[in-house]
């Protein structure tokens, strides 16, 4: 198959919300690859895979007990197994996600504790020069 010059494919501009940017770019670094190429993948990811609602997510884990999971027959097995793997994907793709936020709320605390140390030191200094 030959490949496409980068003038044929199709453009879109995408607005990113705060701070998406540099996750992707982040990503990007840790896969080694370019920002196009993790977004594409990331696009691509999701439109293929079967979507489950949080509620289904929250009532398959309260149903999937290791009981219920050790009375299965190989056939049902087969079938839970595949939606297993998408709930564990959800659940590291959640949590991805609030890392990321999670790494956005340190940075911005950090950035508020900064100045407010150095105005400290700045009262503190003024005070005890003679």
């Amino acid at each position: 198959m030959a490949e496409k010059q980068v003038k044929d494919y199709e453009k879109f501009v995408v607005r990113f919300p705060d701070g998406m940017r540099d996750a992707v770019a982040e990503r990007t670094k840790e896969n080694g690859r370019s920002m196009n190429s993790e977004i594409i993948d990331m696009i691509s990811k999701s439109l293929s895979s079967i979507s489950l609602s949080d509620e289904k997510l929250v009532y398959m884990l309260e149903a999937a007990t290791q009981e219920n999971i050790s009375s299965l027959s190989d056939d049902d097995r087969a079938e839970v197994g595949p939606l297993l793997m998408q709930i564990a994907e959800k659940l590291t793709s959640k949590i991805e996600s609030e890392t990321s936020s999670l790494k956005q709320v340190i940075a911005m605390l950090s950035a508020i504790k900064k100045p407010a140390e150095a105005q400290c030191r700045s009262v503190k200094d003024r005070l005890t020069d003679p």
